[in-house]
């Protein structure tokens, strides 16, 4: 009995040995250590310090155009003759408009007729828009249309043709407004601004002053004094900066 067990116990122990062996030839190899193991996960980078600030921006500029209305009317209890009384009138108008060097595709007209029971008329009215882009004429344009027969005006009402007219110098300017801010904060914490990492702008819109005259026929018409003014450009922009100790 005792050579028996004698017999057992090696053969467990090379069976074990074989096990350990096929493991480490034939099936990968050893498994890798802790340490390995914890390299293969990614690091974690850390969060970037940042400050947001908006900032504001605003520049005066010249605006390079100009809008005039006339009106004409016609009254009378027949509707072709009030159409007609309106339609010659605007003609003259118009006419006059061109003769002073307004191009044909600035010139817009519209109309309205209707009758007026309560007077036993018909009411017909011609409307013309007019744009210019010469506005330190424009003036002299309300003064011609009405001499040539508007019963009335309005304008000149001036504008920027372009949207982007004076948009990077109040840009720059919001940016600046938007750093000045930064840096302060900054060094109230012992830091410095670094560089900028993101910039959201908003056009806040244009401020467009109106100038406006209406007036009667009159025989000889002066020129009205008109004074254009500036249009103000005004941009808006939130700035996210990242700062350190430099």
């Amino acid at each position: 009995m005792l050579d028996g067990q004698r017999m057992v116990v090696p053969a467990l122990a090379a069976g074990v040995g074989a096990a350990v062996a096929l493991f480490a030839g034939g099936h990968g190899g050893a498994p890798p250590a802790p340490a390995q193991a914890a390299q293969v996960a990614p690091a974690t980078a850390p969060l970037a310090k940042y400050l947001r600030f908006t900032g504001t921006g605003t520049v005066r500029v010249n605006p390079d155009t100009a809008n005039i209305s006339f009106t004409t009317n016609g009254v009378s209890s027949s509707k072709a003759a009030a159409v007609a009384d309106a339609g010659s009138a605007m003609r003259s108008v118009i006419a006059a408009m061109e003769r002073n060097g307004v191009q044909r595709g600035d010139l817009q007209t519209s109309s309205n007729v209707y009758e007026d029971t309560s007077r036993g008329v018909w009411d017909a009215s011609e409307y013309l828009q007019v744009t210019v882009h010469s506005v330190h004429g424009a003036g002299g344009l309300v003064s011609k249309g009405l001499a040539a027969g508007a019963d009335s005006s309005s304008g000149p009402d001036f504008s920027l043709s372009s949207q982007s007219a004076g948009y990077d110098a109040a840009l720059r300017a919001a940016v600046a407004d938007a750093r000045a801010h930064a840096d302060a904060a900054a060094a109230l914490i012992g830091d410095q601004v670094t560089g900028v990492i993101s910039v959201d702008d908003t056009p806040t819109g244009y401020a467009t002053p109106v100038y406006g005259a209406a007036m009667d026929s009159l025989q000889a018409m002066p020129v009205m004094p008109v004074r254009h003014g500036k249009q103000e450009v005004t941009v808006s922009v939130e700035v996210t900066f990242s700062y350190g100790s430099g």
